[in-house]
């Protein structure tokens, strides 16, 4: 039974050992020159002076959130890509018609939550109405689509949304 891993675990030693030997042969025979900038704490392109305590605002974190969902939604396209391919060896436009569509809706999400025409809640729930709505192309049907809110992932990202433009909205962040 251990020996279907062997595979994995070789696989797992050797790219453990490239990045082992990658990267001392990059301290043995790369250029060491310490100077003051160089050896100086680095903070993603900001200088490290002041408190380290200073307040992020909420968009910050919902930048962040909003990242992982399209994150995650990339990885769902993988086998959108595969059974895509299956669909045009059968003849089939549909498959692609309805990767397309859920294509531009995805867009048209990702720019609306760029340039913020609109709140993101109500871009979010837009999304979710426009699935529900072009049901014959994307196969999200009303019950799926509600579906989703009876998941505690999705209850949480909404109180983070609620509690953080509650808090935008009292001032208490801007102190």
């Amino acid at each position: 039974m251990y020996t279907d891993f062997i595979p994995l675990f070789i696989m797992i030693v050797l790219a453990g050992g490239l990045a082992f030997t990658l990267l001392k042969l990059g301290e043995v025979l790369g250029p060491s020159r310490p100077n003051r900038i160089k050896t100086s704490t680095y903070e993603s392109g900001m200088d490290p002076i002041g408190t380290a305590r200073e307040r992020y605002s909420v968009k910050f974190y919902l930048v962040a959130m909003i990242f992982i969902v399209f994150d995650v939604e990339v990885v769902f396209m993988y086998p959108w890509a595969i059974s895509l391919y299956d669909f045009i060896e059968a003849g089939s436009a549909f498959g692609f018609i309805m990767v397309m569509v859920v294509f531009v809706i995805i867009l048209v999400a990702l720019v609306f939550f760029v340039t913020e025409p609109v709140p993101i809640d109500v871009t979010a729930i837009g999304v979710l109405v426009a699935l529900v709505v072009f049901e014959p192309w994307t196969q999200v049907t009303p019950a799926d689509g509600v579906s989703g809110f009876a998941s505690s992932a999705t209850i949480t990202v909404l109180a983070m949304f609620i509690l953080s433009e509650g808090i935008r909205r009292t001032g208490v962040i801007n102190i």
